[in-house]
């Protein structure tokens, strides 16, 4: 018979009742776990917790300096021997499971006697609730937080880790069900993976770490088209690794037009046309994609959509037979319902399944036909209506702020950038985990209860570590988080717990210091419009282009051609409202904000040299790359700009010293951006910074040099 060592915990809903233990309680001494320590898994269990274990394993090693054996049945354990026993569905650890644990993702971590054996057990109400658990056990008693692969953390050694013999922690259901990341532009992110499997692996184990459970990309890689019904490493890597997979709005069932001429090409050796008309063809190359994903047994939340090449409305260079056709909002919005409908029965034939989760991104011209009652969603049950924040400023867009209440009965969901290609953060974070915050509760206020699915755009990864823990943290447990709370655990656990009472501040302040370029129109709706470093990217080349054009007061404009890409939407690119600034024009509202924020840099510079000094030395290192050196780098992107529009301005008025003075000061700056950047490469991380693109110092560090020869 097997003892439970642990009280009893019922959870009804949201409510916790505590009662009596039902069964004897263990009167003896703690569990203890020491280097010789074994693990208890069935040989039947999924590969995902077998690779939860291994990660398990290497923690171990790292806490009590050895590697623990792996045991498949209890009668390979030593007499008497204590153990750590994972249990999902294995017939060989069933006696150490308790029942009960069956809810979504579910998990236990407790402690139990069988046999003579005292065991902490690990068990998940499915897979990922039982990886949930091994990371848990990891992160509350061998000391190695979520986040350790990002922040240069070291676990304190041990002889022995001890569990009191009452432990009983169980973990319920997240309040988000679907929890997923979309890493996205990877400048950064895709050579450092590629380097070796440890970092390849590290988002995947830092998802599962959060308690995240989806992850959000791309079905197909470029070797896929040579392989049919092959996915990519990143889809099945995901999926031996427990997560689902969901994908963009670009990509129906993972399939992008840009991949139309492969399909075709290499695995029906034809040559098709992309035209909308030929609908025969297009259902050909959904199903194909289905198919694929039903072979590689990949677990997802199914995609559907119709948007064109590049990002684009499918009547912009898509379709051979539809150049800017139909031009009315109406024959567009009913070409797009059509396609919807063909792909939802195109689905469930392939399926045989009655309501599949899908999930559809209510995004730019879906956006603008749902709020015009011409997009006609299909009534599906299972079909996730996903709200993206609006393009650039990142903030509930109006179809959220005027939600129409009929389509509260369907499940909701919200994409939110913390990273965005064209105008947001990218080499330093900017939203902040407030905006966050508010931006999940004011959606789930306006649809009057809580989302089903939530996907964040992360970027790079490791700029945005305080951000994405802190979505992870929020979903889990939607109702009673608070941020300001978070981030003094996020400072303890990373810094200390005895760290310093100023970090949480001056995160704080750091996010405050940003340039608001714009008020917010939504009541009590902070940090609406932020000034983030792609912004002053995009700035310092759209000043460099009008240098030697008549002068503008207004240079700041979206229109003008080159500038903005294909995401630019008039007074979307830089949201700069000179009244807003006290200013008469945007050239005078720039200087102003610029030097404000420079300034508000510049002291929080000093402040952070001071936590730097008196924080513990393995500790300095993740403060610089966390927090320190986006300070550094904010300061110096504002003063770049800053000396380039006021030598913009100095030049117009004939002060050419003056104006050749600010371009060499934009120059210096520029050079610091670099270096500063440049300090975060280091240990594991070395060399980080070298690919950078999206951002171009170097580019824009050359525009610069030729505009000050010109000026010679």
């Amino acid at each position: 018979m097997i003892k439970r060592i642990a009280t009893l915990i019922i959870f009804c809903s949201l409510n916790i009742i505590v009662l009596k233990a039902a069964v004897s309680r263990l009167g003896g001494p703690a569990v203890i776990l020491t280097a010789g320590t074994v693990i208890l898994v069935d040989k039947n269990e999924d590969i995902a917790i077998k690779r939860a274990v291994s990660d398990l394993q290497r923690d171990m090693k790292k806490v009590l300096g050895s590697v623990p054996k792996i045991i498949s049945s209890l009668s390979a354990a030593a007499k008497n021997e204590n153990l750590i026993v994972v249990s999902c569905k294995g017939t060989s650890t069933r006696v150490f499971r308790e029942g009960g644990i069956t809810n979504f993702e579910a998990h236990l971590l407790t402690t139990a006697e069988h046999a003579g054996h005292k065991a902490v057990v690990l068990q998940g109400a499915d897979t990922r609730g039982t990886i949930y658990a091994i990371y848990t056990f990891s992160e509350k008693f061998l000391g190695i937080p979520a986040l350790w692969i990002w922040t240069s953390f070291e676990p304190a050694k041990k002889k022995l880790v001890q569990l009191p013999a009452n432990t009983r922690l169980y973990f319920p259901p997240a309040m988000v069900k679907y929890r997923a990341w979309f890493p996205n532009d990877k400048d950064l992110l895709s050579p450092w993976q590629a380097r070796n499997a440890e970092n390849y692996d590290a988002i995947f184990e830092t998802m599962l770490r959060l308690k995240l459970n989806t992850r959000e990309g791309y079905l197909i890689d470029a070797e896929g088209w040579n392989n049919p019904y092959h996915a990519s490493k990143e889809a099945k890597y995901a999926r031996d690794r427990g997560l689902k997979l969901s994908f963009t709005h670009t990509a129906p069932f993972g399939a992008t037009f840009t991949n139309w001429e492969r399909y075709w090409k290499n695995i029906r050796h034809q040559k098709i046309p992309l035209l909308l008309k030929d609908t025969a063809a297009l259902k050909a190359f959904w199903t194909y994609h289905i198919e694929t994903i039903k072979r590689e047994k990949l677990d997802v939340i199914w995609q559907i959509g119709f948007r064109g090449l590049g990002d684009k409305p499918f009547w912009r260079k898509t379709f051979a037979d539809a150049m800017d056709e139909p031009k009315d909002d109406k024959a567009r919005a009913a070409i797009i319902n059509a396609m919807l409908a063909l792909q939802v029965t195109l689905l469930k034939e392939a399926t045989s399944e009655s309501h599949p989760l899908m999930k559809i991104t209510i995004y730019n011209e879906a956006s603008d036909f749902l709020a015009k009652g011409l997009l006609v969603l299909p009534d599906e049950p299972n079909l996730i209506l996903n709200y993206s924040n609006v393009r650039g400023d990142h903030y509930p867009p109006p179809e959220i702020q005027q939600f129409d209440r009929t389509l509260a009965l369907k499940p909701i969901g919200y994409y939110l950038n913390f990273q965005f290609t064209g105008t947001g953060a990218h080499l330093v974070a900017a939203e902040g985990p407030w905006k966050m915050e508010q931006s999940f509760r004011y959606l789930a206020q306006k649809i009057g209860k809580l989302p089903t699915f939530s996907v964040v755009n992360t970027g790079n990864v490791r700029e945005h570590i305080l951000e994405l823990s802190a979505n992870a943290a929020m979903m889990q447990d939607f109702k009673t988080y608070d941020t300001d709370n978070f981030l003094k655990t996020y400072c303890a656990t990373y810094y200390g717990k005895n760290s310093s009472a100023q970090l949480p501040k001056l995160y704080t302040a750091y996010y405050n210091a940003y340039w608001l370029p714009r008020k917010s129109d939504i009541p009590g709706f902070d940090r609406q419009y932020i000034f983030q470093d792609l912004r002053y990217a995009r700035g310092l080349t759209q000043i460099f282009t009008l240098w030697h054009k008549p002068y503008l007061e207004n240079p700041f404009n979206d229109k003008n051609k080159g500038i903005g890409g294909a995401m630019a939407t008039e007074g979307r690119q830089f949201s700069i409202v000179p009244a807003d600034n006290h200013a008469a024009n945007q050239v005078d509202a720039a200087i102003s904000g610029l030097q404000n924020a420079a300034n508000n840099f510049k002291s929080l510079a000093l402040s952070a040299d001071s936590v730097y000094r008196i924080l513990p030395v393995d500790k300095k290192s993740f403060f610089k790359d966390d927090l320190y050196i986006p300070i550094r780098f904010m300061e110096n992107v504002n003063k770049a700009l800053g000396n380039l529009v006021e030598g913009y301005k100095a030049s117009h008025l004939g002060h050419t010293a003056i104006a050749k003075g600010h371009v060499q000061n934009t120059l210096k700056c520029l050079t610091l951006l670099k270096e500063t950047k440049a300090e975060v490469n280091h240990g594991p991380f070395e060399g980080w910074s070298l690919p950078e693109k999206n951002f171009g110092i170097d580019s824009i560090r050359n525009d610069i040099q030729e505009l000050l020869k010109k000026m010679n």
